[in-house]
């Protein structure tokens, strides 16, 4: 016999379920039924904003039209500008060179030229080149030393055809000058001052020669440089004769000196600046023909 709550083993041995079972079963809770909801009224639909269509994207040509014609005139100007510099160069040895090579065999020294102006290219297809300046800070004539220093502009290239304008200067010290000029009746050398030279120099009175000094101030006049005596006295005493007349003889009285014996035909001396330690005379020239034959023919008073 099985107690209470204990199952029948069958014959085979396996449990077999109870007909009226004690045990408790859980219980399943059923909820109340509830309505439907009601149905809403349906809402119209509102129809989306229509969205303007994405601009179609277009390749910008305008930068590329300005930009590649700007690159090749970039491109160009360098190389003008390169090509301008080995040009300058070797254009500048050859009339340093020229000018050596034209030099007269008295005169010694280096000659330094430099071309200046646009890009040099042009100036060759011009024909001209624009400007072009020689220094020579250190020349000797006959050992004389002298600095000359010249500017041409509008030089032809074709050298049978005049430059347009020359001007320059030459500087001498003191005793520089004394080996060029030599003033008539003069019994000293030239002594260079502030703005005026001093030299001395005598004049005959009833038979007797009576010195004197004098300072004189330099007036340019193309082939002449005046040389007119701003003040004087007498250095030879006389006695009691009033020598007033021949100070006011002396005062006044320019004296020419020649200079064209000394520049090529066709340049003046158009200015002189004189100081204790040198003098500059400025020279100009317009339509020279800087060939060799001009350049070897001075002028004359």
């Amino acid at each position: 016999m099985n107690g209470p709550g204990e199952r029948n083993a069958g014959p085979s041995g396996a449990d077999e379920p109870e007909e009226n079972p004690t045990l408790a079963y859980p219980t399943e809770v059923l909820q109340p039924l509830r309505p439907p909801p009601a149905a809403q009224p349906a809402q119209p639909s509102r129809p989306e904003p229509a969205q303007a269509p994405a601009p179609e994207r277009r390749h910008r040509v305008w930068p590329w039209l300005v930009g590649i014609p700007l690159v090749l005139i970039g491109v160009v100007v360098l190389a003008v500008f390169l090509l301008d510099g080995a040009v300058r160069g070797i254009v500048e040895d050859s009339i340093e060179q020229d000018v050596a090579s034209r030099l007269p065999d008295a005169v010694q020294g280096e000659v330094t030229a430099t071309v200046e102006g646009g890009p040099l290219v042009f100036q060759l297809l011009s024909g001209r080149a624009e400007r072009i300046e020689l220094d020579a800070p250190v020349l000797t004539v006959d050992g004389v030393p002298i600095a000359v220093h010249v500017v041409a502009q509008g030089v032809p290239f074709d050298r049978s055809a005049p430059v347009r304008e020359l001007t320059g200067s030459i500087t001498l010290d003191e005793e520089a000058l004394n080996r060029f000029v030599t003033l008539p009746d003069a019994t000293s050398s030239l002594r260079l001052g502030e703005g005026e030279f001093s030299y001395e120099s005598e004049l005959e009175v009833f038979g007797f020669p009576v010195g004197y000094s004098a300072t004189a101030q330099a007036e340019a006049q193309g082939d002449t440089v005046l040389l007119t005596a701003t003040d004087a006295e007498v250095t030879t005493g006389l006695g009691p004769i009033d020598l007033g007349g021949l100070v006011e003889q002396v005062v006044g009285e320019p004296i020419p000196v020649c200079v064209a014996q000394w520049l090529p035909e066709g340049v003046g001396v158009t200015g002189i600046t004189v100081t204790p330690e040198h003098v500059t005379a400025e020279l100009a020239a317009d339509d020279i023909v800087l060939s060799e034959r001009s350049l070897g023919t001075t002028g004359s008073c």
